[in-house]
């Protein structure tokens, strides 16, 4: 099993729910940074792009697929392409960045497309004071 602490991160994007769905086509591509690990330094690194899009399943309202990809990814591999896998995590108060799921391997691609099956489940709650929240 690979740990999450020995893998190399390609960088991070951060962006709201409401700068996605705002937006004409509900694309947004954003630029993927690599902060500098020194603590004196306040330096990013830009390392590529994350394009993001939502897209509303009429079929269902309780389901959303949520498809993940990427393009020209670099070689890691001495002889073969690389074997990417993606790992999803939640933050906490801490800091400190909990891996909540792990994407399959997709062997000698340098443009994946992993499958839109992912164990996360969302709910949304109507909060109520006597503590039986609403599933909405």
């Amino acid at each position: 099993m690979l740990k999450l602490e020995e893998q190399q991160s390609l960088g991070e994007a951060c962006c709201t729910l409401s700068e996605l769905v705002t937006k004409p086509n509900r694309s947004l591509t954003l630029d993927l940074i690599r902060r500098e690990e020194s603590v004196s330094s306040t330096h990013s690194q830009h390392c590529g792009k994350l394009t993001v899009h939502a897209e509303e399943c009429f079929s269902s309202k309780s389901t959303a697929d949520i498809i993940l990809r990427c393009i020209d990814l670099e070689s890691k591999d001495l002889f073969s392409k690389s074997d990417p896998f993606l790992v999803i995590s939640k933050l906490v108060e801490s800091g400190i960045s909990i891996p909540v799921c792990k994407t399959e391997v997709l062997k000698n691609d340098h443009n994946p497309t992993w499958k839109p099956d992912s164990p996360l489940v969302i709910e949304c709650f109507n909060f109520n004071s006597n503590g039986k929240h609403d599933l909405i």
